[in-house]
């Protein structure tokens, strides 16, 4: 489109470039105009003097949900799950106008490696705050839930309608996951993989999982008694393929995941499971108790507190102890 002057923004290096890559891909001659801040680009658009702008979803999402912005198309290879309605520039029909962004932290190159060492850790640990990854997600930040169960998938649905967060769901097998290689920079699973098979599916996470990316699954054990009998009593609803963890499941997961981390928890806060069955009369086959503690867990909230904090004591001082424990939590990272 030669001759149209268009006019766009801004000093943002990366939103510069997008623009730029755009101007390229689908010819047309563009002005550029830089602004410092934001707030004026906003003014400037809705005054009609500037013609368009690239820029990132989180910033522009609240101007397109009220209406005083129109999305044209997204930069990205696929749709983002906060503007599912919003084609690529792809699907536009313009392939080469792809750019992607991405932000990272920096230091000097003279920093310390202890300071940066120390930054990476407590930046690490930020990421894996669930009130940042729910901040991120509303702000557009792409989740994918994949499982082998609908219902599951709904419970999924449900939850993020809840938080009014975007996500797609894809009901998968885990041993064979149809993702890209690198696809995830998290993934996140609550009782998964003592119900696949576990060396396939560890492959499979290494594969979708980014190097540097996270994989935090929570999983039971098998050694504590009490739970053995819990299990038996519910056996009539639970599925036959479940295979609990033991202690030297850890080998083959440090096999994909050499950097593997594990900590244990519930012990005398089984306690509860005793008093639902000997107090309240509640048929484990009937009412599973992880589930109404779910429910209804405000009812013992008191006394879980008392033994979850006993728990922490007691596996502080004695850590051989913890295989008793009814989960754990394993931590993996991609190197």
């Amino acid at each position: 489109m030669p001759g149209v002057s268009v006019t766009i923004i801004t000093r943002d290096e990366a939103a510069h470039i997008g623009a730029a890559i755009f101007n390229h891909a689908t010819g047309i001659q563009a002005v550029h105009v830089p602004f410092k801040v934001l707030g004026d680009v906003f003014a400037e658009t809705l005054a009609g003097n500037v013609h368009y702008f690239i820029f990132t979803v989180p910033s522009t999402l609240p101007m397109i949900k009220d209406g005083r912005l129109r999305a044209l198309a997204v930069t990205t290879a696929k749709r983002s799950v906060a503007l599912p309605d919003v084609p690529t520039f792809a699907e536009a029909g313009f392939p080469a106008a792809r750019s992607d962004g991405w932000f990272g932290i920096v230091a000097p190159a003279g920093a310390p490696r202890r300071i940066v060492a120390q930054v990476s850790r407590d930046v690490a640990q930020m990421l894996r705050d669930p009130k940042l990854v729910q901040r991120f997600a509303l702000q557009g930040a792409e989740v994918t839930a994949a499982d082998i169960s609908s219902e599951m998938l709904r419970v999924a649905q449900t939850l993020a309608r809840h938080y009014t967060i975007e996500i797609q769901t894809a009901k998968i097998f885990a041993e064979a996951m149809p993702f890209q290689d690198g696809a995830f920079d998290c993934v996140y699973g609550n009782g998964v993989l003592h119900h696949v098979e576990l060396e396939p599916a560890l492959r499979e996470i290494s594969r979708v999982l980014a190097v540097g990316g996270r994989a935090v699954f929570i999983e039971p054990l098998a050694h504590n008694p009490a739970i053995q009998v819990y299990r038996w009593l519910a056996r009539e609803v639970r599925t036959p393929t479940e295979r609990p963890f033991v202690f030297k499941s850890f080998r083959m997961v440090r096999r994909y995941f050499p950097t593997m981390v594990h900590r244990e928890f519930w012990l005398l806060s089984l306690g509860i499971f005793l008093y639902y069955y000997f107090i309240e009369r509640v048929d484990p086959r009937v009412d599973r108790y992880w589930k109404r503690i779910l429910r209804d867990g405000w009812r013992v909230e008191r006394a879980f507190r008392l033994l979850h904090r006993t728990d922490e004591v007691i596996l502080r001082a004695l850590p051989w102890v913890r295989r008793w424990c009814w989960n754990t939590v394993i931590v993996l990272e991609k190197r």
